[in-house]
């Protein structure tokens, strides 16, 4: 109860926020009212002081503004040259460091973190580590991903042309393409408002990454006083109504629309306008179709949901009314050529009509916006006219959804009992043995080829839907070596929730073994399944399928991954992490249950499933040979 007082009296907690905190911690509503109103006149007089401030080093500046901004954890990659910030963090408690071994695992982790809370993460590492941040960098910066990626570096004396140890001219150039803004910290005293302004960048649309460079000598400057600022005088969380006028004309071209098709993107899972969403496709019974791959915003066993987007949508006729809300629109030139009209609602300017010409664009939330659109559409039909359409349009694509889901199903029974394992019964046991509310974070490049109506054979298994399951991933940059992080990341942030990791064998072998030694030194209890087919997969099938040297000899060049094949439990095994591998199909389910008991015991797990290759080219382990030991000419 300290706490949350010092909390709210600090302004790190709302009134609401202290309020939820207090009943969730067991009093009842009216003892967390009495207890608010209790403390009002504390919270005036805090209030009329203003902004307090603080003098000491620069380390202890920023840990301070850290705080203020609402920072629970800080993700580090170990560097000496940035102790001045974790001496200030020594004997905190509400600030929690948590070290990954890798600068882009870092950065998934605290993407995953990102996804899964709302919040702002905050990262260290050493100065020369800054280059292998980009590769999650990137990634963070496709899917809009607010972060502070702060780097120490060399003290501001040695800048400037003189190549000095461990520092380079342009310091965070390298970030460039990939962060929304980049500052290189020169007075000890602006350092809380250097980071005010980066969370402030950092989360306002277009959200994504911003770089910091903290010089050393800056950090460890004493005696320094600048005023420490709550978050809620910096940080813009904008309610955007949608503009009346459009919307009619938007649900005018609904209604008037012969064959309309609704793409969905991350917003509405950011906003939590799912069930919004639902109520406006099923208004006109809209077939749905997810634009991007960073979350799952519609029920996935709806009779409406196509799965991810393709064009022309197989099965209906050719779209009429495109209508994006909350993501990208597709840059696919035959949307163009195609006739179909396009609105795109989203709160970020920048994405609409960004690639592809619009109709009508909105600026406004997703969730005002869905439901605007409801009573307008509402408004326009009778009861009788709205039913037909329901209903007619309803029978048209349900059609294509159950026949889809009819193969899938029968493709995953008539490789049940496979050797090597099918994707299907590994994802299909998973499926049977998940908590319903459980969290599954996918890094699955490798495609169904026997089917276009899902991206991914194994996550086709799980259903996900509001208040049920939930998919985090994987991420729109698509840049390997992302989710075993993001998963560490997403436990972090939601540690009552069941959270597995479904990673593939080439993207595990991207630098992400570090993370199992950050899930077993914080005991976070994710449960780890490896898809290893020894290949990668999907780029094979596209190689094989082109005019290619390589298709026409059959020969795969650089994806076979055997030869030596890697035995992912034992590498578990030796950052600490339990595990085992599954070759059997009885195999399977023994296996998950024990990885469950794991997991409810705190602890991590992994499983090494050994599952068939699929697609052209399948069979052959074919790879380019060469010896360094027969190439020596004498036995060193």
């Amino acid at each position: 109860m300290r706490k949350l007082i010092d909390g709210y009296l600090s302004r790190r907690l709302s009134r609401r926020g202290f309020f939820e905190r207090v009943v969730g911690a067991g009093f009842s509503a009216a003892a967390a009212a009495s207890i608010l109103e209790s403390l009002e006149p504390l919270a005036l007089a805090a209030a009329a002081e203003g902004a307090p401030t603080v003098t000491g080093t620069g380390g202890e500046l920023l840990v301070h503004q850290l705080r203020a901004a609402g920072v629970e954890f800080v993700f580090n990659c170990n560097g000496s040259g940035s102790a001045a910030i974790f001496d200030a963090l020594v004997g905190r408690e509400d600030i929690h460091v948590i070290q990954v071994l890798q600068e882009g695992q870092m950065l998934a982790v605290a993407q995953g973190y990102a996804l899964a809370s709302g919040k702002v993460p905050f990262t260290v590492n050493d100065s020369v580590g800054l280059p292998n941040t980009l590769s999650n960098m990137y990634n963070a910066w496709k899917d809009r991903t607010p972060l502070i990626v702060a780097a120490q570096r060399e003290a501001t004396g040695h800048h400037g042309g003189r190549d000095s140890f461990e520092d380079w001219d342009d310091y965070l150039a390298p970030s460039a393409s990939f962060t929304r803004w980049r500052w290189s910290v020169d007075r000890a005293h602006r350092i809380p408002e250097i980071v005010r302004r980066a969370f402030k960048i950092a989360t306002t649309a277009p959200a994504g990454p911003v770089a910091l460079a903290f010089p050393e000598d800056q950090l460890w400057a004493r005696g320094v006083s600048a005023e420490i600022v709550d978050r809620d005088k910096f940080i813009l969380e904008p309610k955007l109504a949608p503009d009346p006028g459009r919307i009619e004309q938007a649900a005018t071209w609904l209604v008037e629309a012969k064959n309309p098709l609704l793409l969905l993107g991350p917003e509405i899972a950011r906003s939590d306008a799912r069930g919004e969403v639902v109520a406006l496709a099923e208004t006109l019974s809209l077939p749905v179709a997810e634009a991007e791959t960073l979350f799952d915003n519609f029920p996935t066993r709806h009779p409406l949901h196509l799965g991810n987007f393709l064009w022309p949508v197989p099965g209906l006729p050719p779209s009429d009314l495109i209508l994006t809300l909350g993501g990208r629109m597709p840059a696919i030139e035959a949307l163009g050529a195609g006739g179909a009209r396009i609105v795109h609602v989203s709160a970020d300017p920048d994405l609409i009509g960004r690639v592809v010409p619009i109709d009508l664009g909105i600026v406004a939330g997703v969730k005002p916006s869905a439901t605007e659109l409801v009573v307008a559409i509402e408004s326009l039909l009778t009861r009788e006219r709205l039913q037909d359409i329901q209903e007619q349009r309803l029978s048209r694509v349900s059609a294509v959804t159950g026949a889809a889901r009819a193969e899938r199903e029968a493709q995953a029974k008539a490789h049940w009992d496979d050797v090597p394992l099918s994707w299907a019964r590994v994802a299909g046991e998973l499926a049977a043995l998940l908590d319903p509310d459980a969290i599954v974070v996918p890094e699955l490049t490798s495609s169904n080829w026997l089917s276009a109506r899902t991206e991914n054979v194994a996550l086709a298994a799980f259903d996900f839907a509001p208040g049920g399951r939930t998919r985090i991933g994987k991420s729109t940059g698509g840049a390997l070596g992302w989710g075993l992080g993001a998963a560490t990341g997403v436990k972090l942030a939601r540690p009552d929730r069941q959270v597995v990791a479904l990673q593939g064998d080439g993207g595990f072998l991207f630098s992400q073994a570090e993370t199992l030694w950050t899930m077993a030194r914080y005991q976070v209890p994710v449960l780890v399944v490896v898809f290893n087919n020894r290949s990668y997969n999907g780029p094979r099938n596209r190689i094989l399928r082109g005019p290619g040297e390589q298709a026409q000899s059959g020969r795969d060049m650089t994806c076979y991954l055997g030869d030596p094949d890697v035995d992912f439990a034992r590498v578990a095994s030796g950052f600490g992490v339990a595990g085992e591998t599954v070759r059997l199909p009885a195999e399977v389910r023994p296996a998950i249950e024990r990885a469950l008991r794991h997991t409810r015991e705190g602890k991590p797990y992994l499983i090494d499933a050994v599952v068939a290759r699929t697609g052209i080219g399948a069979e052959s382990t074919w790879h380019p040979g060469y010896s360094v030991a027969a190439a020596r000419t004498r036995p060193v």
